[in-house]
């Protein structure tokens, strides 16, 4: 009797016990996460690496095929070294590293370092893109074969052009944020946030997708505080201990059962044991990375939680089949795709994908819808056209007309190379139809009637593109401002590209179409004079507006000009808005007419016979090349 009263109250108080320790049990730690902003900042830096990757890769290819360097290659470092400046036909862009080298039995000789105090890298025998760490910082370099002009079979040639991530503006945030971080490049760490972690801080790894070598920021988050359990638990856990004690009572009272022998001598409490083990989880011990801090899983993912499938070559996006890569931006990657119709109906098309990191931010995710939303209701020969807009799992997408040619800026890239020059018809003519697709779009209505006053706000050559049927178009309405827009920029907020951009927009003043005007004014003199500008005002406002945009006249630089152009260009890049042409259809009245007079028309044909031969002259281009700005170039 007195036994089974123990096993009994044993049986109530461990019931009890547990109960109430399961009640008085702490929570399980939460997932750590980075605050939204913070993991902003991330994607941020994916998109510049993404951004400056792609730059670099068509800056790498544009040099490689410099006649000048691929002379260089077969001749020896001093006279290499003994090269004007205008002899490389070539300047060294801001920010930019430079290096021309020998390849031979495996072994590089490096030829020419731009700057001089440049040190040789041992990169150029490793073609492809590379992030690597020096002087407590990050480089992307990007290398390039160099195939000589002679028949040097032993010989061959490679350049490297890099260029420094500027991380000092993401770890100044990360540190008034508070989040102790570290990019983790390969096995080699720079510091981000200098702040020190917090006694019970976690660790959150981000991946970064973009770099070219496995890469991630990791961050330390200070845990969440862990409360007990609630009082229903805790009384839920009463009643256990409660009804434990009431099935022991009547043990008490009962006679003692006949005696049966044992089957062990333990075995009950063992059963008891064994199965409160199972019924009572044991708490979770978090897994350990690499670094050996505690990390704790938070999706497949690793960090971000689930999120769609990447976009990549051979997948599916809602209809459309993606073939291959054709450019990637700072906001999305552009695929060659096929829509699928019934009866085996295909199409080709540009499919602009949001990048997934910015997929889960709002205001990228508005600036994307509209560009789509907007640029739906541009309907003219001379703007790429929206086909579509939609969104699979969690990817957003923009399908387009593609275009089988180029971007205008590849094109001059490689004439001022050659040291050609665009004939003027073809220039005119190209400018004319810039006007008109400008033109349509600050002038289209929304379905209900309404002025969409739209400004393109990023016209540059590179978002001009040239079919090889001679159709030229403007593309990229990524950052568009209008009235019915779904994002606003703020005031003081500036977009678009610096080298182009009226001084108005630069400084994130309130803008019009005039601003579009002045972005044409600067293709029409890279167009007409040959030579690449900078505009920015930041580097031209020291030596005051008098005078603005400080620039010869065209006329001055290429003789075949005619003086009236000087006037047109030039006006269009005045300083004030007010002194620039009202609209690109007036801009375009001037053009023509001195087209006209002067007999300088050229038609779609003409373009076309003129861009052929220049694609016939730049490496890969014979069959078709993909622009990585426009977003609709094949």
């Amino acid at each position: 009797m007195a036994s089974v009263r123990s096993i009994a109250v044993a049986a109530a108080g461990v019931a009890g016990a547990i109960g109430l320790w399961i009640a008085s049990a702490p929570e399980p730690a939460p997932p750590a996460e980075l605050s939204s902003e913070a993991t902003a900042l991330v994607g941020e830096l994916d998109s510049q690496l993404r951004e400056i990757g792609a730059g670099l890769h068509s800056r790498a290819a544009t040099l490689a095929d410099l006649p000048a360097l691929r002379r260089l290659v077969v001749t020896d470092a001093a006279t290499a070294l003994d090269q004007r400046p205008d002899e490389l036909t070539f300047k060294l862009q801001p920010g930019e590293t430079f290096e021309l080298a020998q390849i031979e039995g495996g072994k590089a000789n490096s030829l020419l370092r731009l700057p001089a105090a440049t040190q040789p890298s041992q990169l150029v025998l490793q073609p492809g893109r590379h992030l690597v760490v020096a002087d407590g910082g990050v480089v992307i370099a990007e290398v390039a074969e160099v195939m000589p002009t002679q028949d040097e079979a032993r010989l061959r040639g490679a350049l490297l052009v890099s260029h420094r991530v500027d991380l000092a503006p993401m770890a100044r945030r990360l540190d008034e944020l508070g989040v102790p971080s570290v990019l983790v490049v390969g096995d080699t760490t720079v510091p981000l946030a200098t702040r020190a972690p917090s006694a019970d801080a976690r660790v959150v790894e981000l991946p970064v997708p973009a770099a070219p070598q496995a890469t991630k920021v990791v961050a330390q988050v200070s845990a969440a505080a862990e409360p007990g359990r609630s009082m229903p638990l805790l009384i839920a856990a009463a009643l256990v201990l409660a009804l434990g004690l009431a099935a022991a009572a009547p043990m008490w009272k009962q006679k003692p059962a006949p005696a049966v022998a044992p089957t062990g001598p333990h075995e009950p409490l063992a059963l008891a044991a064994t199965t409160l083990a199972a019924a009572v989880p044991t708490p979770p011990m978090a897994p350990r990375a690499s670094t050996g801090h505690p990390v704790v899983p938070t999706g497949p993912t690793g960090s971000m939680g689930a999120v769609g499938a990447v976009a990549a070559p051979g997948g599916q996006l809602g209809r459309y089949g993606l073939v291959r890569l054709l450019g990637s931006g700072g906001m999305a990657d552009v695929y060659l795709a096929r829509a699928m119709g019934e009866a085996g109906f295909e199409k080709a098309v540009a499919l602009k994908v949001l990048h997934a990191n910015l997929a889960r931010r709002s205001d990228a995710v508005a600036y994307f819808l509209d560009e789509a939303r907007l640029a739906s209701h541009l309907i003219h020969p001379n703007v790429v056209q929206i086909l579509d807009l939609g969104k699979a799992g969690d990817d957003y997408f923009i399908a387009m007309e593609l275009i089988d040619g180029t971007d205008l800026e590849k094109v001059l890239v490689h004439t001022r190379a050659a040291g050609r020059q665009v004939p003027v018809p073809i220039a005119l003519a190209i400018l004319r139809k810039m006007c008109d697709g400008l033109h349509a779009a600050h002038t289209a209505v929304a379905a209900d009637g309404q002025p969409l006053a739209l400004v393109h706000r990023d016209v540059k050559s590179g978002n001009v593109l040239l079919s090889r049927n001679g159709v030229v178009k403007i593309g990229d309405f990524g950052i568009v401002k209008a009235n019915q827009q779904l994002h606003v920029t703020a005031v003081g907020q500036a977009s678009g590209t610096p080298a182009t951009m009226a001084p108005e927009q630069r400084t994130g003043g309130p803008i019009d179409r005039r601003a579009d005007v002045y972005s044409t004014g600067a293709v029409a003199y890279e167009l007409l004079a040959g030579v690449e500008v900078n505009l920015d005002l930041v580097l031209l406002l020291p030596r005051g507006v008098e005078g603005w945009p400080h620039l010869p006249p065209p006329s001055q630089l290429r003789a075949d000009l005619p003086p009236e152009l000087d006037a047109i260009v030039l006006r269009a890049l005045s300083f004030d808005p007010t002194h620039r042409y009202p609209s690109c259809e007036v801009f375009e009245q001037e053009i023509d007419r001195v087209a006209v007079s002067r007999g300088l028309v050229a038609s779609d044909k003409d373009i076309a016979r003129w861009l052929a031969g220049e694609l016939a002259q730049i490496p890969g281009m014979s069959v078709g090349r993909a622009g990585t700005s426009g977003g609709a170039v094949a």
